[in-house]
């Protein structure tokens, strides 16, 4: 019974969690290269954003040795090549939705609810997958 409040609890703290971020406007108190991240979704939602990447890969890949472009402080390419997952899964809701307001609320919606789901998954794996007794961490 006791197992079963714990969960119930759990759940609640969940849900108000991801209603009070959620309910919160969106793009406040957020990183500074938020802005960034957007423009590049647009470019991945209008353009051959991938393809291009695919055809830079090892250019790009070479620049992580520290042969960026010397206009450069750190290699653009590489940051923006880095972060390509989530500029694919912000350029997929520009893609449903524009460049719209309701693509940023659509947005801030989907990673408070990601989020919430990660801590979910977390709990859950934390009880189900015991540590190795042999696990030596120093």
């Amino acid at each position: 019974m006791a197992k079963q409040f714990s969960w119930y609890l759990f759940i609640a703290f969940v849900i108000s969690k991801l209603l009070w971020n959620g309910l919160s406007e969106p793009l406040a108190e957020v990183h500074w290269d938020s802005v960034f991240h957007l423009y590049y979704a647009k470019q991945f939602a209008e353009t051959a954003l991938i393809k291009n990447y695919a055809q830079q890969a090892a250019a790009i890949a070479a620049q992580v040795d520290g042969y960026w472009p010397r206009e450069e402080q750190f290699s653009t390419a590489y940051w923006r090549f880095s972060r390509l997952g989530h500029i694919a899964l912000l350029g997929m809701i520009v893609k449903m939705f524009g460049s719209t307001e309701e693509a940023i609320r659509a947005a801030h919606w989907l990673y408070h609810t990601l989020m919430a789901l990660t801590m979910v998954l977390g709990v859950m794996l934390g009880r189900v997958c015991k540590p190795c007794s042999g696990l030596y961490i120093s």
